[in-house]
């Protein structure tokens, strides 16, 4: 494990593994914040004022520049650091080799069944596209889990 690349992912892994608590936090702040001025029908001007008061904090504990941190950059990193440790199983499950890791994930793009495939539920007030986008989540960790239970290949 001492080669650049897979010591690359691997520290990247674990750096937004500990990072995750933290999106956590302000992701479910500046939801509840929405969810608030939703409901009270808030101005915009004081939310939108807390909302930057947020962001700055977020800003600092996350150590990235001012402006950095929005909606959508903390959307985005919940989705991924939520499968960081999953791709850390993975990378560990295959000798640490990122070659297979790559081929192993071609692999998986083409066994995992899309999302549209099953049919639509009744959705509880999430965003349709959300619900797609988290069934496809699942459905590549879970076709990924079962190439791993596979038996290996015999010669």
């Amino acid at each position: 494990m001492d080669a650049p690349a897979p010591r690359a992912i691997r520290n990247y892994a674990i750096e937004n593994i500990r990072a995750m608590p933290v999106t956590i936090r302000f992701h479910q702040q500046v939801g509840a914040l929405c969810e608030r001025r939703r409901r009270s029908k808030l101005a915009d001007e004081p939310v939108l004022r807390e909302r930057a008061a947020l962001f700055a904090e977020a800003e600092a504990a996350f150590r990235y520049p001012p402006g950095s941190v929005s909606n959508v950059m903390l959307a985005n990193k919940m989705t991924y650091e939520s499968h960081y440790r999953a791709l850390e199983n993975i990378l560990d499950a295959l000798g640490s080799d990122l070659g297979r890791l790559v081929a192993f994930f071609r692999e998986v793009d083409t066994l995992a069944p899309d999302a549209d495939d099953r049919p639509r539920r009744r959705l509880t007030g999430k965003p349709y596209a959300l619900v797609l986008i988290r069934a496809q989540e699942t459905r590549v960790l879970e076709t990924a889990a079962s190439l791993l239970r596979r038996p290996p290949p015999t010669r």
